[in-house]
């Protein structure tokens, strides 16, 4: 999972010792990344899956992390928790009820960002192949009402200058 962006006063700390987490060393993330649940570490520094190495850096306590699904595939995560001095606090019913929530509005602008890319990709497309049905049509009427070779190989010729560029020759 690559950090996208971080908030609070432990955000340049978090930025610097986890822009990018490995989810297949990581067991909290691992669960989290196969779970559609949320993920609650009351307190990082007593739970077995907690990454050391990070918990070293930052000190992690409570750890809160809410599965991003997109069409039902995991796609990231958004998480929040307490860190060194601020002690374990876990959430209550209502803050987690409110994190999910904030996933699910993540994941649905998410899916829409998608969907837009993807229909933009399939008008292009479809632009580009009207474009080469165009163009062959245009070259079919052209070579039928040629009256020899010779205006026939004119005829190639332009047309590929049209469409690969100005170097083009039939020989």
């Amino acid at each position: 999972l690559r950090l996208i962006d971080a908030a609070g006063s432990f955000r340049g700390e978090i930025s610097r010792a986890a822009p990018v987490l490995r989810v297949e060393t990581n067991r909290l993330l691992e669960e989290l990344m196969q779970s559609a649940e949320p993920l609650v570490v009351a307190d990082a520094r007593t739970d077995p899956r907690a990454d050391p190495a990070l918990l070293e850096r930052l000190g992690n306590r409570t750890v809160i992390n809410v599965p991003l699904r997109l069409l039902d595939r995991p796609f990231g995560a958004f998480g929040t928790g307490t860190f060194a001095d601020e002690g374990p606090r876990p959430p209550t019913r209502e803050q987690l009820d409110y994190l999910v929530g904030m996933a699910s509005q993540l994941s649905m602008a998410a899916g829409r960002i998608r969907f837009l890319r993807e229909r933009e990709a399939s008008l292009r497309e479809l632009e580009s192949a009207a474009t080469r049905f165009r163009l062959l049509a245009e070259s079919s009427q052209e070579f039928q009402s040629a009256h020899g070779v010779r205006e026939i190989v004119d005829a190639v010729a332009r047309r590929l200058a049209e469409v690969v560029g100005q170097g083009s020759a039939v020989g």
